[in-house]
């Protein structure tokens, strides 16, 4: 009868507007969101606008009520009865797992909005829920809020239900010997898990560093019906991991040299690598021999052995391929020829859920060294006292720990990320003295520690071009090598520097001593950046010295404090599927010049 006589008299002047139920809100307030005011004409419909309007614009109202009340006079009073949500005194989360409860309760969000002590407000759901949103993307996991509310059979507790995707199903598609097992322990992504595409980079990168495959595409991410799942595929394409090889190169002499070479790097599909390698110069050092194992995946946490067992020839102090400047004699070599072997382990452990950015190792080499000093001119002035000064026989053993830090995009061409690491060693060494020409020199037996540390960046506003319309990324990259040795050294266990992989311009290992400090710093820019193209062009800078430990010899006077020289020039990479072809011209500050060659990244 009330709702008929309501329709009858809707165009009757409303008389009042009363407010009940407010707490922390004022009338004044809720009377300022309402359109329904005295003097006014009542209409129903005006209400419901006036209530939706107090409910949308106070959060901390939970329910409205409006009732219209008919007077004596014809007139409406209109009673407005509001709750307010109650004062929160505990927030639960539901549903996350891949990132922890108390990771998104210190988000910066919960300082201004759902406070403990404070009533729940409705117009903090939004902004609470795109900033856990947000923190799920930075992190690569996928998750989204899903309500935010309070519980209304316990006030005070306000509960926010998260969904997070998890991996579906994972596949390997492509043309591959690799055995299931095999991918089993590079892929660490598991159906069930928390999506995370940090993950699947890590997956990525450590396909492309097997150096199996002549592609390996990114990832594709395929949702599935319910979305709350994704399978993952990886799309591989095999290339040759073995190579067999008779024919003609250069020694470190840059002479003619015969070589056999067998190398396999995924043997029968299970990640080993086995390589077998012959080299026999033609003047006079004799042949070089070594055979080479690794297997990757020794037990279930990816630990890695690596042996090598070994009777080759190291020269020093060479011209890489051709140049001027100073050279420790003309026509005379000196060699050291190594027998020994080479033993160690390493294992990548977890952090924060991955593996492979750091890893922890152990390594074990025992070697006897000869020393040769071929002299083809003694009378030749720019021997000095002569090359025999540096020879030096006896046997060295080494145990050392080394420690690495890892998140290179890909190891052989990265473009972003950094690698650093950390070597300890003690060791031992046994001198013969009716061998040695070093007055001065450690004979008999003597110990000794070495500490070194590699740091390198590489730095890109590109990212990895995964994608055609990507583009080959413009990089730049930077090295710091350094260390130093405690004790009593062989001339052989000292540092090196110059050359191919430190100080370019000069001749290899120009400079030794028992201490170590150079930088590089490199700039690579792709000639065509839009295609596959391998080709880069660089231009690097080379700083540093070695200084320290043993005299001059010959033109190669040393330092016994650090004096560092320069480096620098320009050269080109060509990328091959035995990795980076180098060649490299460069100045010397001194005023020489070399061109360098080399297979496999600078840095």
């Amino acid at each position: 009868m009330l709702a008929g006589l309501a329709n009858a008299q809707s165009d009757t002047v409303v008389k009042e507007v009363v407010v009940r139920g407010t707490k922390r809100l004022s009338e004044a307030v809720v009377r300022t969101y309402m359109k329904t005011k005295p003097g006014l004409t009542y209409t129903k419909a005006q209400l419901d606008e006036d209530r939706l309007a107090i409910e949308q614009s106070l959060g901390i109202v939970s329910k409205v009520s409006i009732t219209p009340v008919l007077l004596g006079d014809g007139g409406w009073q209109i009673v407005v009865d509001i709750e307010e949500f109650a004062d929160i005194k505990e927030i639960s989360i539901e549903g996350a797992g891949a990132l922890k409860v108390e990771e998104i309760l210190k988000l910066p969000i919960f300082q201004d909005r759902l406070q403990l002590g404070k009533p729940f407000n409705r117009q903090d759901v939004r902004p609470v829920g795109l900033a856990i949103n947000d923190l799920y993307i930075k992190r690569g996991l996928g998750g989204a809020v899903e309500a935010v509310g309070m519980v209304p059979s316990s006030p005070g507790t306000v509960v926010i239900s998260i969904r997070e995707r998890k991996f579906g199903n994972i596949e390997v598609y492509g043309e591959t010997n690799t055995r299931p097992r095999v991918f089993q322990n590079l892929i660490l992504a598991r159906p069930g898990d928390p999506f995370n595409s940090e993950l699947l980079l890590q997956d990525w990168r450590r396909l492309q560093n097997t150096q199996w495959f002549e592609s390996v595409e990114f990832p594709e991410i395929i949702p599935t019906q319910d979305e709350s799942t994704a399978d993952i595929r990886f799309k591989v394409k095999q290339q040759r991991t073995g190579i067999f090889n008779i024919g003609v190169t250069l020694d470190p002499q840059n002479q003619l040299a015969g070589t056999i070479s067998i190398n396999e790097q995924n043997l029968n599909g299970t990640g080993q690598a086995v390589g077998i390698n012959f080299i026999q110069g033609t003047l006079g050092a004799g042949a070089s021999a070594s055979l080479d194992y690794t297997n990757p995946f020794i037990d279930s946490k990816n630990t890695t052995l690596r042996a090598s067992v070994y009777d080759r020839v190291l020269f020093r102090f060479q011209n890489t391929l051709a140049g001027g400047g100073i050279g420790i004699g003309n026509g005379n070599q000196y060699f050291e020829r190594r027998t020994g072997f080479n033993f160690g382990l390493s294992r990548p452990f977890r952090q924060g859920g991955f593996r492979d950015l750091y890893s922890l190792g152990f390594n074990v080499r025992a070697e006897r060294i000869n020393t040769t000093s071929n002299i083809t001119d003694p009378n030749d002035p720019n021997l000095g006292n002569g090359l025999a000064l540096i020879q030096q026989n006896g046997e060295v053993g080494v145990f050392g720990f080394t420690g690495i830090l890892n998140n290179r995009d890909v190891d052989l061409d990265p473009s972003r990320g950094a690698f650093v690491r950390l070597d300890v060693e003690t060791g031992y060494s046994i001198i013969n003295a009716d061998t040695t020409s070093f007055p001065d020199g450690p004979t008999g037996r003597n110990n000794f520690s070495r500490v070194s540390f590699d740091y390198r960046n590489y730095f890109s506003k590109d990212r990895r071009r995964l994608k055609k319309e990507d583009p080959n990324p413009i990089v730049w990259a930077f090295r710091l090598r350094g260390g130093t040795v405690l004790g009593d050294v062989p001339f052989f266990e000292q540092f090196f520097a110059g050359g191919n992989d430190s100080i370019r311009g000069y001749n290899e290992d120009r400079f030794w001593g028992t201490n170590l400090l150079f930088g590089s710093l490199e700039y690579r820019l792709p000639t065509d950046r839009y295609t596959d193209n391998a080709l880069t062009t660089v231009l690097f800078i080379d700083y540093g010295a070695a200084w320290g430990g043993y005299p001059a010899v010959g033109n190669f006077t040393q330092r016994d404090v650090f004096r560092p020289s320069l480096g620098y020039g320009f050269g080109v990479r060509v990328r091959t599927p035995l990795g980076p072809i180098r060649l490299d011209f460069g100045y010397a500050g001194d005023g020489g010049n070399r061109l360098h060659f080399g297979i496999g990244p600078s840095f």
